[in-house]
């Protein structure tokens, strides 16, 4: 098999273990769909510029798209999948220490002075909010992020709202609007540069 092939062939494996489609591919690098059916088909590979913007995407290396074979590609999938699992586990395991820091100081307080600060908990919903967009920023899929400050926003607004219920601080909601759609902008904020179709 000729170079081009091999790069092809590497190159359609990985795609097709994040599930993508070459349309939904080629949009992540800001080409046509056409562009990623020749490079799979052989018919033409990516300058090395954008083989190590493939590379870098789908955490392999330039010599991983180019000489490795099937079981070296498969092997570097299965650790990239546990490498994931891993973090997932940790981002969890983070929020969870959230959580069980604030059932310690209730049920502290509540055995040693008889305060039931229900209210720990309420708080504890935008406090996991920051802890998961922290690790979700460092090696996490940062269109999670718009979703997290979403809730971000909202269980703030609730805890300040549950906080000082007695003064009936209802306009607080009012502030989410504005802020939620400040976000969902933000979100949409990067449009998709034109679509070339570069070929060698």
């Amino acid at each position: 098999m000729d170079i081009n092939g091999r790069i092809g062939k590497n190159i359609c494996k990985l795609r097709k273990s994040k599930k993508l489609t070459q349309l939904e591919f080629a949009e992540k690098l800001n080409y046509s769909d056409k562009a990623v059916s020749k490079w799979e088909n052989g018919e033409s590979a990516p300058s090395i510029d954008v083989l190590k913007n493939i590379a870098d995407f789908f955490g392999v290396t330039l010599d991983d798209l180019v000489n490795a074979d099937d079981i070296e590609i498969d092997k570097r999938l299965e650790n990239n999948r546990a490498m994931s699992r891993k973090k997932t586990i940790i981002t969890f395991l983070a929020i969870v220490l959230v959580w069980a820091a604030a059932i310690v100081v209730f049920v502290s307080l509540q055995i040693s002075l008889g305060i039931s600060l229900w209210k720990l908990f309420v708080w504890s919903i935008p406090l996991s909010c920051v802890v998961g967009l922290i690790f979700n920023s460092v090696w996490g899929n940062l269109k999670f992020n718009y979703l997290i400050l979403s809730v971000l926003v909202w269980s703030l607004i609730l805890a300040f709202y549950l906080q000082f219920l007695e003064h009936n601080l209802y306009p607080l909601f009012f502030i989410g609007v504005p802020a939620q759609i400040i976000i969902v902008l933000w979100a949409n904020l990067n449009p998709k540069k034109n679509k070339q179709e570069k070929t060698r």
